[in-house]
């Protein structure tokens, strides 16, 4: 189905057509549950699994993988085998928008194309879960860590100086990772790690303080975190500075916070829009 360009419709043409946005944790999760029969799908209805590629990453291990503890292999979830296991179609594409009135959800096929064809996947409910993107502080260059693909291929050929910036607990795991990573390879890089001015913050000051120390011990330097321009090519900057939604997201009119993640009552349902749910990095319980 992904090669079809034009107006799709999700599945087959009865019935309720269910589109699941995004490869994430808890999409995988529902389809390996349906295709295991511990639970069942939705009556009459066709389920389509939306993803910008046959394949999503787990990311409770990636820091394994960028310490070189673990294959790229072992994090890696078959949606393809998934959605055929669960009964379920995949369409490859990046979603691009989302049309509330008509119920569509715009693409732009992901398969290599010249030109990418322009689609759209008509949807009666919507379930999102399609992660969120590196909030980039302004007046910083660097490399995101989201998404996550990209970065894990610029990991193959560490530059000799390497400044991780960021100031929460993900900051502190990627820049310990790649020492990890950097010293198992035989392959040196100078690493620091630029917070905001007063240091790492987690929410408990002496939590704060025993992570920096573990991050000094590996003789790893800890700053303040600087604007400039794109660094040279012998060194390069990590971005860990937090996450938000992707704008189409905000640009669709969904309700949103801050940060541009979908706002959900507890249900998951999003607010004002009791046909659609919003899981994991891309929604907020508001």
């Amino acid at each position: 189905m992904g090669e079809v360009s034009g107006m799709m419709t999700a599945g087959h043409s009865g019935g309720q057509q269910l589109v699941l946005a995004g490869g994430g944790h808890s999409h995988a999760l529902v389809l390996r549950h349906w295709a295991m029969g511990r639970w069942r799908p939705p009556a009459a209805t066709a389920v389509t699994l939306v993803s910008r590629s046959g394949a999503s990453l787990y990311s409770g291990l990636i820091p394994a993988v960028l310490a070189g503890q673990a294959h790229p292999s072992a994090c890696v979830i078959d949606l393809r085998r998934l959605c055929a296991a669960a009964g379920a179609s995949f369409v490859q594409g990046e979603i691009t928008g989302l049309d509330l009135e008509r119920r569509q959800l715009h693409l732009h096929s992901t398969l290599g194309a010249t030109s990418p064809a322009y689609r759209s996947l008509r949807w009666d409910w919507l379930s999102l879960d399609v992660g969120s993107v590196t909030a980039a502080p302004e007046g910083v260059a660097g490399l995101p860590v989201r998404p996550l693909e990209p970065f894990l291929d610029w990991c193959d050929h560490l530059p000799p100086v390497v400044e991780v910036m960021g100031s929460g607990a993900a900051a502190v795991e990627v820049v310990l990772a790649l020492a990890a990573r950097s010293r198992r390879r035989r392959q040196p890089c100078r690493l620091s790690l630029r917070t905001v001015p007063g240091g790492l913050r987690l929410g408990s000051a002496p939590l704060a303080r025993r992570l920096e120390q573990m991050v000094q011990a590996q003789g790893i330097a800890i700053g303040p975190m600087t604007r400039h321009d794109p660094a040279p090519p012998d060194r390069a900057t990590v971005l860990c500075t937090g996450s938000r939604g992707p704008a189409w997201l905000q640009d669709s009119g969904l309700p949103c916070d801050g940060r541009g993640r979908v706002l959900t009552h507890p249900t998951l349902v999003v607010q004002g829009h009791g046909r659609i749910f919003a899981a994991g990095d891309c929604g907020v319980v508001a």
